[in-house]
């Protein structure tokens, strides 16, 4: 498998601690209780989890999603399209959605996800649920799931197929149904993304995630008013230019203007 190489930055997020779960009013055990209750109460979960590399202290939170259907795997998916949209391997570019099926149908918008980890289905004793795949990366070789950090780190990655995880890899899954112990019979639903950056600030210039946001809300809270809200309006939206792009830029403002007006004066002095 050829090597790809890329330019790794360490995002800066907003969180103020590995351990934001963790509140002044109980241990995160008390908190993911809580969660247990609200679900079994038909409750509706959207969990956005970033890679564990980067916030190493949520495996507890990450078992929780695993009882309930939901795996989130240790890897970052890599895909090697995204270089067609000017960007690294390690940013997974979303143009088209699944048509059949997918929560995200009919969207046209390109959405972003930087450093995004595959999720996958566990098969839970006792638990019924529908698990059903929305967003997913390109098939192998394009892409697959990256599980050594310190390569990444380093910029320098191939395909390991004894521990990588071959595409196309899931990372917009969503799971719901009733657990067969419970005589109620509760129906809850759980959207999960394996990417936390789509719906921050800094990506609110981008309609497709503020579009992707609003349906997966409108989906665990069964509101389909949420759908026909108007949609945002963009005041700007930013300007990804690919290294062939920038060396463009670089040759017409710097090299072929300033010809074309050196030109021009020449032919201007020859005729006076």
């Amino acid at each position: 498998m050829k090597d790809i190489s890329f330019d790794y930055r360490e995002r800066q997020n907003y969180e103020t601690s590995t351990n934001s779960i963790r509140s002044s009013y109980g241990t995160v055990e008390y908190e993911l209780g809580l969660l247990e209750r609200y679900l079994n109460r038909q409750g509706s979960i959207v969990a956005a989890l970033a890679p564990r590399f980067k916030f190493p202290n949520t495996t507890q939170l990450r078992n929780f999603f695993l009882n309930w259907g939901v795996h989130f795997r240790d890897d970052i998916i890599l895909d090697r399209m995204s270089s067609l949209h000017g960007v690294d391997p390690s940013i997974v570019v979303v143009d088209k959605y699944r048509e059949k099926g997918s929560l995200f149908q009919g969207l046209k918008n390109k959405t972003f996800f930087a450093l995004s980890s595959s999720i996958g289905e566990a098969k839970v004793l006792g638990l019924e649920n529908l698990f059903k795949i929305h967003i997913a990366s390109n098939a192998f070789p394009a892409s697959w799931g990256e599980t050594d950090f310190k390569s990444l780190e380093s910029g320098k990655v191939s395909f390991n197929q004894n521990i990588d995880h071959k595409g196309p890899l899931a990372f917009a899954v969503s799971s719901e149904g009733i657990r067969t112990e419970n005589a109620k019979g509760n129906h809850w639903k759980i959207m999960a993304f394996g990417n936390e950056t789509f719906f921050m600030n800094g990506q609110s210039s981008t309609p497709g995630q503020l579009e992707l946001f609003i349906r997966s809300l409108s989906w665990a809270t069964d509101d389909k008013l949420l759908e026909s809200l108007n949609r945002p309006v963009v005041s700007h939206r930013p300007l990804v230019l690919g290294d062939k792009g920038a060396q463009l830029v670089f040759y017409f403002l710097i090299i072929c203007i300033p010809m074309l007006l050196l030109t021009f004066a020449f032919l201007a002095k020859r005729r006076d």
